[in-house]
């Protein structure tokens, strides 16, 4: 067949099948379209997640402080401070031969216990008078003398060794009688009792005996 044949063969069958073409549909939009209202439809079957929040914390009232009522202080104690005794310390003994100073008493009912009374002023009518005194270091050594004046004339007196104690207290005493006539007791008037260790005067002491 020659070409012109040809060509115009295929010139009139381009209309036929331009009349005889059918236009589909168009799946991609169909399938798009079914698509979004599947996923429309599971969209809503979807449960929406609801999200609760945690209630906020309710503030706690605020604790009111109840202050305690402080101790009203009590005075202050009137405090006296009151003195500790004085102490007055004991003498040291002496360590070499001593007398003590001599103390004159009466006994006139014969009682002892009249001795607790020291006296320099004796009534008129004595017969006794007592000299005491305390001693200390004593030893058979010493030698003493007691010597007893009447308004300055020896009366009465007495020189021995010593007898007694180391260490303690003795009494020497003169008396006379009462007699009738002029003479009673011992002598009214001033009185001296002179206590010598060895040649020394150690202690003296006055009394006096009323008329």
């Amino acid at each position: 067949m020659s070409r012109g044949i040809l060509f115009l063969m295929v010139f009139f069958s381009l209309p036929a099948l331009a009349c005889n073409f059918i236009i589909g549909p168009d799946t991609d939009a169909t399938a798009t379209t079914i698509s979004a209202e599947i996923f429309a439809t599971m969209t809503a079957m979807v449960p929406t997640a609801t999200f609760t929040l945690p209630p906020t914390d309710t503030a706690l009232p605020t604790s009111t402080a109840t202050i305690i009522p402080t101790d009203t202080p009590l005075p202050s104690p009137n405090i006296t401070n009151t003195p500790e005794p004085t102490f007055t310390p004991e003498p040291t003994k002496p360590t070499e031969p001593t007398f003590g100073p001599i103390t004159t008493y009466t006994d006139e009912t014969g009682e002892d216990g009249l001795l607790n009374n020291p006296t320099d002023e004796f009534p008129a009518g004595t017969t006794k008078v007592y000299a005491c005194f305390d001693y200390w270091a004593m030893d058979s050594d010493v030698r003493f003398t007691l010597y007893w004046f009447e308004n300055g004339k020896s009366f009465w007196e007495t020189s021995r060794r010593w007898e007694e104690e180391e260490e303690g207290s003795t009494c020497w005493y003169i008396w006379q009688e009462k007699t009738t006539g002029s003479l009673m007791g011992l002598p009214a008037g001033n009185w001296e009792v002179k206590l010598y260790m060895g040649n020394e005067l150690a202690q003296e002491a006055k009394f006096h005996i009323g008329r």
